[in-house]
């Protein structure tokens, strides 16, 4: 009697076994890899990127990565090549895509003030995308970045301003400040290198960001210095209206309580041979906060990238791997660029 009891309890267990190894091996269906969305009623619609060792045993960091005028969610992916490096660096990828209802060429509306406040408008559909993905996978939701190219640049800083209590942290390539446009004659204007003063529109940023979750801005800036549809002087303002928005943050006045030093400005040349220059700013705890990288030679183009795409700039420096580092605390640099 006890042996047959014995038995059938070894047979229990055994069977036990074999059915969880069948409910792990069916019952996984996360998908990973390149994913599409369908497009809701209003043309919004996202791609995202799961690497292939996805497992919700761990939290990931996550990039919002928003593309540029007349572009796809698909095309900013093949041009930063944020799904390779995803897989390195083992991170998810959010693709946002602007509706051609609300823009016939994909540019994302980032002038018009409806757009510049939070929880209205893109910076809405933004974040609900945000969310509904973080309710189908595992993130670290003290790692989520912001990354954009041209109309895109301007969309992920307001983001890192309007849902500070999300975004950790922005990238921006050939893009332009909070505030410095309320209609699209303005952003004109602004793109060819005039804006309103620093003080005022990081004003604005400040009294827009959530009071209970203000919390200064690291952000890296890149540009070409041959930019001719967003005019250079745009770098320099983002990095001033960034250091004053926060030196607000950090004890409410204007006062230079924030910035620490400012280290001289470092000239590089890529592996590719094209040269950059380098400058950074750090906080009063000697953390980087504030990156700027001017290349040369680049018209409005993302810096690096893959070589098929017409915005690419491919033999300039990775800008995509060099987001990564910035955003992860590691070193930017390694030994293909040579210091000039």
């Amino acid at each position: 009697m006890k042996q047959k009891s014995f038995c059938r309890r070894y047979l229990i267990a055994i069977l036990m076994i074999f059915l969880g190894f069948a409910f792990h091996a069916c019952g996984d269906k996360v998908k990973r890899g390149y994913i599409t969305v369908i497009a809701d009623e209003d043309g919004y619609h996202y791609d995202y990127y799961i690497p292939s060792s996805y497992t919700a045993q761990k939290a990931y960091p996550m990039f919002v990565v928003l593309h540029g005028g007349t572009q796809t969610a698909e095309e900013m992916a093949t041009m930063t090549q944020m799904n390779q490096l995803a897989e390195t660096y083992q991170f998810i990828v959010l693709y946002p895509e602007q509706s051609t209802l609300s823009n016939a060429y994909r540019y994302w509306n980032w002038f018009l003030p409806t757009n510049q406040t939070r929880e209205n408008g893109e910076p809405l559909i933004i974040s609900d995308m945000m969310n509904t993905l973080m309710s189908k996978y595992r993130v670290d939701k003290t790692k989520i970045y912001a990354v954009g190219f041209s109309a895109g640049a301007c969309m992920a800083l307001h983001m890192a301003i309007l849902y500070p209590d999300i975004i950790s942290g922005v990238a921006m390539a050939s893009g332009l400040g909070y505030g410095v446009a309320m209609d699209g004659q303005q952003a004109y204007i602004a793109m060819n290198g005039t804006f309103p003063s620093v003080k005022t529109t990081a004003e604005l940023a400040y009294e827009n960001m959530p009071v209970e979750f203000r919390r200064p801005i690291k952000i890296l800036v890149v540009h070409g210095d041959e930019d001719t549809r967003v005019n250079l002087k745009n770098a320099d303002y983002i990095i001033s209206q960034i250091s004053y928005l926060n030196d607000l943050i950090d004890d409410g006045i204007a006062n230079d309580s924030f910035l620490g030093k400012t280290v001289d400005v470092e000239n590089r040349i890529s592996e590719g041979q094209i040269p950059f220059s380098i400058l950074r700013k750090l906080n009063q705890d000697d953390q980087l906060m504030l990156l700027k990288i001017i290349v040369s030679g680049m018209p409005h183009r993302w810096s690096g990238g893959d070589v098929s795409n017409a915005y690419s700039f491919p033999d300039s420096i990775d800008i995509s791997t060099l987001i990564i580092r910035f955003m992860f605390g590691e070193d930017l640099f390694d030994s293909a660029e040579e210091t000039d």
